[in-house]
């Protein structure tokens, strides 16, 4: 009914319209047939808005086009203006500059000029199309105060000139005016005006620079009627301009320059339709335009998709950008992750910074210094470039002259070879000198070489040194002997001889270990150069002969007095060493050997006894020592078996406190592992638990070791044991941790604005009892959980007593919100909703069901706070509305196809009324013309 009832207003408009046309019509046929005077004597009311008309300006800036640009093309709507420019080097850009325009009282200021370059040429030149007759303005002035040779010429496409104009500086007034409490002067130029007709028209102007700051057209136009654009509540943004047309006409709605600044960590939405309160219609879309005004405003708010653009620093050559955030959907720009801050995308650009050129003459080489040309090099971005405007970009190679290099001749004398320039003079001399170490050191003895780095220098050859020992090749001078040193230049060969001597040795007394009855052991010595041997004597004088390399001497006589020696044998390299001073020893008597011996393992078992050992390991010691103590040398037995019975005690004594060790450590392990199994408490992460018997199985699997003492071995078991302890212990404290971490921050997130003061006291105290909670050692981690879970249960219990019945009387707000939107009967009968038939539409009834039934299961969650369980109802209903919105612009859709196809009956019918119209008038206006001659001719006579 709603699109009927529109059809039946726009018809009935329509014929009144036809009816003052066919009227007007009439009145212009008598004002030609009836004479001026009976005419001016009538006065007919009709006036219609939509086709009243008016001067309209048209102008043209150059604001929106950027620092240094050349524009191509800008629309001014009644023209537009064609900008070429094809130089290698734009003779036309942008830039700022403030001037004014007009007269005194009356002027314009504009910020932006296109300046020309100052060259007329066929790569570049200004046309204008216009579309419709008016006059032109055309705002410009020279670039210099003093200049009076430059003009301006617009010409049409005949070869008319339309304007011919020499700008003079002199031209301009000036105008005093007050800013900040002082009198201030400004210029003011005049503007150039000419009468245009539709066409194009080219703009000239001499090589010497002028700068254009507007074109403007000024023509008649009607002021029709308008579509104006808003944002509405909440919405930020420019409004784009308003849309003046005929009525009847077609527009095309422009984009959506709206949003909605994002906050408290929420991102912010963008429209994506607009709405005229009655239908919501695409950016872009075609939308007619009837007899009266109208106003859209922003609708359909969606949340921005944000694409990050990190900041990147600009260049010489090229721009950069800020930081950035840019919509993927609608296409706008922010300074923030959550879109809060709207910001041209323009104005992220960091502009290029240029070259900063440094400028280097040119340089000569010379034989042994490069040179250069001349170059410039930017300090900014490190690039080389041979001109001026850094047009020409080179490498830094490109920029040196190599150096000459000297013309050299060569002499050698002995050890000396000597190389003289005969360009530049410059002399060097290179000597060998003989090594100054000439004994054997091991390492290579290598000779020198005197100004070796000038003479390399000077000549560009590597000197090297090559040697020779008896004649033959060897790469460096180390073992001891004769050798010549060469050194050759271009041929040349110069030499140096010298001789390496063995170096001399030194080899220490020996140290006796051990002296028996019938042999004496001494410590080896560490190795010399050449074997190592070792011989003794009854005499003191190094022997001759018997000289051997193991350090014990056998076979020797009891109680008798010994020297003993040793030696290097020496090798190519080193010289024979024998000691100066020899070791003295004398053998002992058969019993004096036993009685030490004896002593020695009494003493051997002091160091049995290790850190850690028990009672029963120290009594086991204690009766082996006993034992030997009592022992006396047998004389039936030789020394050997006597040595064998002191030696089985020992042993023995060691193998039974092995075996009592090993025993005490597997006695501590199972004694820890029952405490670890102790450890398991109730409520116990799988964590704790698998730290636990990890353990138990690394103690099971732990042997003794022999190479530790049993203290080492007890800490092991006992470290292991505590670490364990320690790391459940964490696990335990974490948890808990976390758990009143997670429980404080649900009481947080339970708070509402709404809430009572003693509500909200309610729940801060609980949060505090939670802050002041410890782990309590004496309870199991499940005992320690329910500390936590009490009081977040008791809150969580009291506000779902006391919000529940605001939420469900929330609830029950937006289904009658619901039903008044489609304008249903308040019923909570969701089938007799359905069931109404209030409404057409039976989608509608639908999409409003199945929204009442989403709210009706929807219950209080108690992790959320009332504000945001509230929320997920508006949720719902806010879907609910959209879902209408949208069911509603698709039914009104076609309802006007619709009735458009029954209009076009009813057109045939306002046609023949038309006509009817017209045959009537024409008869009145007759009627008024018979009058008017009847009257004329009376008043003749």
């Amino acid at each position: 009914m709603k699109g009927q009832h529109s059809s039946l207003i726009q018809l009935r408009q329509n014929t009144l319209k036809r009816t003052l046309v066919y009227i007007l019509i009439g009145i212009a046929i008598a004002a030609v047939l009836i004479p001026c005077s009976i005419v001016g004597a009538m006065e007919l009311n009709v006036s219609d808005d939509a086709n009243v008309k008016k001067t309209t300006i048209d102008t043209m800036t150059f604001e929106t086009c950027g620092k240094g640009q050349v524009p191509t093309t800008i629309d001014a709507s009644s023209f537009i203006l064609n900008v070429t420019d094809t130089a290698s080097k734009p003779h036309m850009e942008v830039d700022a500059n403030d001037t004014n325009f007009g007269v005194i009282g009356s002027h314009t200021l504009f910020s932006t000029r296109l300046k020309t370059g100052g060259k007329s040429t066929p790569d570049n030149k200004l046309e204008l199309d216009v579309k419709e007759d008016g006059i032109l303005h055309i705002c410009a002035r020279t670039a210099s105060n003093s200049a009076t040779d430059r003009n301006i010429v617009v010409t049409s496409s005949s070869g008319t000139e339309i304007i011919n104009h020499v700008l003079l500086e002199s031209e301009a007034v000036e105008e005093k005016y007050e800013e900040g409490g002082k009198i201030k002067t400004r210029k003011i130029y005049p503007v150039l005006s000419a009468n245009v007709g539709a066409g194009t028209y080219s703009v000239t102007y001499p090589e010497n620079a002028i700068n254009i700051y507007s074109f403007a057209l000024e023509h008649e136009g009607s002021s029709g009627v308008t579509a104006s654009f808003k944002g509405g509540e909440g919405a930020e943004g420019t409004a784009p301009s308003d849309i003046t047309v005929d009525p009847n006409t077609q527009i095309t709605l422009p984009n959506i320059p709206f949003y909605q600044p994002g906050s408290n960590g929420t991102v912010g939405k963008h429209a994506t339709v607009w709405s005229d309160g009655e239908t919501t219609y695409a950016p872009g879309s075609k939308y007619t335009m009837g007899d009266s005004n109208v106003e859209f405003k922003a609708s359909g708010w969606n949340y921005h998709v944000l694409e990050e653009h990190p900041r990147i620093e600009p260049t010489c050559t090229t721009d950069g950008n800020t930081q950035y955030w840019k919509c993927l959907t609608c296409g706008m720009c922010f300074t923030d992750a959550i879109a809060s801050q709207f910001i041209e995308e323009e104005d992220t650009i960091l502009p290029k910074t240029g070259h900063d050129l440094e400028h280097h003459s040119s340089k000569e080489a010379t034989c042994t210094v490069d040179g250069n040309i001349e170059y410039w090099y930017c300090k900014n971005c490190g690039k080389y470039f041979s001109d001026a405007d850094a047009q020409n970009e080179i490498t830094q190679e490109q920029t040196v002259i190599p150096h000459t290099g000297h013309l050299l001749t060569y002499q050698v004398d002995g050890d000396k070879i000597t190389a003289q320039c005969m360009k530049c003079g410059t002399t060097v001399t290179a000597t060998i000198q003989a090594p100054q170490i000439t004994i054997y050191t091991g390492e290579a003895l290598d000779c020198s070489i005197k100004n070796k780095q000038n003479f390399e220098e000077l000549t560009g050859h590597t000197l090297v040194l090559t040697y020779q020992k008896d004649g033959e090749y060897v790469d460096h001078p180390v073992d001891a002997g004769n050798y010549s040193a060469f050194m050759a230049v271009s041929g040349l060969i110069a030499q140096c001889d010298f001789t390496i001597d063995k170096a001399s040795q030194n080899i220490a007394t020996p140290f006796i270990q051990t002296i028996s009855y019938d042999y004496i052991t001494i410590s080896p010595i560490g190795p010399g150069y050449g074997d190592t041997s070792y011989a003794i004597s009854e005499t003191k004088a190094a022997p001759a002969s018997g000289w051997q390399s193991g350090t014990t001497f056998n076979s020797l006589k009891d109680n008798t007095k010994y020297y003993i020696y040793s030696k290097y044998a020496g090798d190519d390299n080193h010289d024979e060493a024998i000691c100066a001073t020899p070791a003295e020893a004398t053998t002992m008597s058969y019993q004096t050997a036993f009685e030490n011996f004896k002593k020695e393992q009494i003493e051997a078992l002091d160091y049995v006894d290790k850190e850690g050992d028990s009672a029963a390991v120290k009594t086991i010691i204690a009766n082996a020592k006993i034992e030997l103590n009592a022992l006396e040398y047998n004389a039936s037995l030789s020394p050997e078996e006597n040595y064998e019975v002191i030696q089985n005690i020992f042993d023995r004594t060691l193998l039974d406190i092995d075996v009592q060790r090993t025993q005490e450590f597997e006695d501590l392990k199972a004694e820890k592992v029952q405490e670890l199994e102790n450890m398991k408490q109730e409520g116990d992460s799988a964590n704790a638990e698998k730290i636990i018997n990890d353990t138990i199985k690394n103690l099971n699997d732990i042997k003794y070791d022999t190479n530790k003492t049993p203290l080492a071995n007890k800490q092991i078991v006992i470290s292991s044991v505590t670490e364990a302890e320690n790391n459940v212990y964490n696990d335990r404290l974490d948890i808990f941790e976390a758990n009143k971490k997670a429980s404080i921050a649900l009481l947080e997130g339970l708070k509402d604005p709404s809430d009572s003061p003693e509500t909200t006291k309610t729940i801060n105290d609980k949060i505090d009892e939670l802050n002041s909670l410890t782990y309590d050692l004496a309870k199991s981690p499940k005992e320690n959980k329910e500390l936590i879970d009490t009081p977040t249960n008791e809150i969580k219990k009291a506000l779902e007593e006391t919000r529940t019945p605001e939420f469900e009387s929330f609830k029950s707000e937006k289904i009658a919100e619901i039903r008044k939107f489609v304008q249903y009967e308040y019923t909570n009968d969701v089938e007799a909703l359905m069931s109404s038939e209030k409404n057409d539409s039976d989608t509608e009834k639908a999409i409003a069901a199945e929204a009442i039934n989403k709210i009706n299961n929807t219950n209080f969650d108690n992790e959320l706070n009332l504000a945001n369980n509230k929320k997920v109802i508006q949720d719902i209903v806010d879907q609910f509305k959209s879902d209408v919105e949208k069911q509603r612009a698709d039914d009104e859709k076609k309802k006007q196809e619709e009735s458009q196809e029954a209009s076009s009956t009813e057109n045939v019918s306002a046609q023949t009324g038309d006509m009817t119209y017209v045959v009537v008038s024409c008869l009145v206006l007759c009627s008024l013309g018979t009058c008017a001659l009847v009257i004329r001719k009376r008043r003749e006579f």
